[in-house]
């Protein structure tokens, strides 16, 4: 009697202990779908409402541009997922994305070459406290432009390119060719303003600006691309377009960054000026030797309007590299007295030059150049010296870093500072060629083929 007892005592403890065991285990199951189930609701309580603004695929590149704003509602966003479709086939795309109410950026996708896709679609990707991610419904779809090496705003060739080729429904007097010889048939003199990218097109009397594709007189004034011309980077095209060109023979890649693009409101030159919002903006190339001077001479020049005053800020700069910390190449930049600096370095003992002077005016178009001519560099603003330093012998350091135009870019050390808040046009990088050695009145139009 008493080993019967003892056995059914143990044998209730054993029961007990495994009811226990089954509770907690359904207990965590529970807990875990309840808790995911709360983040779920708690991410679908909030409101992330993305616009397409923008998208575009250029010819040239095959890539898409597409620019997305966020409108007012709460919630913390962390990606974005790109979906585009041509009605049957799909391809998406996530990106990381630092975006609060209002703002906007601009993604580059890189497709797949063989399908033509036709619309894109763009929904956000929800970030809990826990740092759980859940994907929302699609919030804008729009369909995708095309634009191709043929089509340029308000030129001859009023017409639409998809891929290399161009279509047959042409309106008279339009001929649609393929792309290598695309034509007009009638002659840009004898038609409104431009002359298109396949060719003159220009009646006797115009020639074609090759930065704009416009018709100019041949009398005006339009010079400053030649052999020395390393680069060129000039704007005058659509407002709010984000295609950079660097219309020298050299024909170097530009990297935009952040929100940089064409802008109507301010320009110098034609129809737009290229706008910096002072925040993450930029355009970049790689290191060249194109802007390794050795001991040549060389210009720089270009037009400026700058937003903000009494804040340091970058116009153009040669940076520390990652392999070279320690010795920056050049650079160019309004400092917080709203004073022009210029800083130089060489090979020869560590000399290096700095010019300093002028006076920025906010809201107002300057010319600025930087000449080297011999042993003496000088810095100009508006066509007049500033200051020069006439004992720089030898050769220019040859930094491995980018060329940056509106930041500063230390990749050996801080990083991104000092973004230009403003405009910025005609920036032209000769080599080979002190331009002007004495004060001289700013070019009056824009730079093309001399």
């Amino acid at each position: 009697m008493k080993k019967r007892g003892l056995s059914a005592v143990i044998t209730t403890v054993i029961l007990i202990l495994l009811v226990m065991v089954s509770v907690g285990i359904v207990w965590f199951f529970l807990d875990k779908l309840i808790g995911d189930n709360v983040e779920e609701m708690e991410a679908g309580s909030t409101r992330v409402d993305l616009k397409i603004s923008s998208a575009k695929i250029y010819e040239n590149t095959g890539n898409l541009t597409i620019r997305i704003e966020r409108e007012i509602g709460k919630g913390d966003l962390s990606k974005v997922k790109i979906i585009l479709s041509d009605g049957e086939n799909s391809e998406s795309f996530e990106r990381e994305v630092e975006m609060d109410e209002l703002d906007r950026v601009s993604l580059i996708i890189d497709p797949d070459s063989e399908i033509e896709f036709t619309e894109v679609s763009v929904a956000p990707i929800i970030i809990t406290e826990s740092g759980k991610e859940f994907l929302r419904d699609i919030t804008d779809t729009e369909e995708i432009e095309f634009e191709g090496i043929c089509i340029v705003d308000n030129s001859c060739k009023d017409i639409t390119c998809i891929g290399e080729t161009c279509r047959d429904d042409c309106e008279n007097p339009y001929d649609g060719k393929l792309e290598s010889d695309c034509v007009v048939s009638w002659e840009c003199g004898d038609a409104p303003n431009g002359c298109g990218t396949c060719g003159d097109g220009c009646n006797e009397g115009y020639i074609c600006n090759a930065s704009d594709h416009m018709c100019v007189e041949e009398e005006a004034e339009c010079d400053g691309l030649d052999e020395y011309t390393v680069f060129l980077l000039n704007s005058n095209t659509t407002d709010d377009s984000t295609i950079f060109t660097d219309t020298s023979s050299k024909i170097h890649v530009i990297t935009i960054e952040g929100d940089t693009h064409h802008e109507t409101d301010q320009k110098k030159f034609g129809s737009t000026s290229i706008y910096f919002d002072g925040e993450g903006d930029y355009l970049s190339a790689i290191d060249s030797e194109d802007w390794y001077f050795e001991e040549d001479d060389f210009t720089i020049d270009l037009w400026f309007f700058s937003e903000r005053l009494n804040t340091k800020e970058y116009l153009l700069a040669q940076d520390y590299s990652i392999n070279d910390p320690g010795t920056p190449g050049m650079y160019l930049d309004k400092d917080n007295s709203n004073n022009l600096k210029f800083y130089l370095h060489n090979n020869i003992g560590g000399m290096f030059v700095a010019l300093s002077g002028g006076e920025v005016q906010l809201n107002n178009w300057h010319h600025v150049t930087i000449i080297r001519d011999n042993d003496n560099i000088s810095m100009y603003l508006d066509g007049n010296i500033i200051d020069s330093d006439s004992n720089f012998i030898g050769t220019i350091h040859n930094d491995e870093g980018g060329l940056n135009i509106g930041v500063y870019n230390d990749e050996g050390k801080t990083g991104l500072q000092d973004h230009f808040e403003g405009y910025i046009d005609e920036l032209r990088i000769s080599k080979g060629v002190a331009r002007w050695t004495t004060d001289f009145t700013p070019p009056t139009g824009p730079y093309c083929i001399n």
